[in-house]
């Protein structure tokens, strides 16, 4: 069963922030995490990959 979620918030080690949303299929990978999620800039599905090195932490939207 595909996990969706309404929205992925992301926090790096350099400070910065980034948010996802309408993210689907979430994996934890060995060296990072990947997902979909709908880019509203460009309008379009989109694939992401963070490397765990890069990310101090990420929370989900909950209902």
């Amino acid at each position: 069963m595909e996990e969706q979620h309404k929205s992925l918030v992301i926090w790096f080690r350099n400070g910065a922030t980034a948010m996802f949303i309408d993210v689907k299929d979430f994996r934890e990978l060995n060296e990072g995490i990947q997902f979909g999620y709908f880019g509203q800039s460009t309008q379009t599905q989109r694939k992401a990959k963070f490397l765990h090195a890069a990310i101090a932490g990420y929370a989900f939207e909950i209902d």
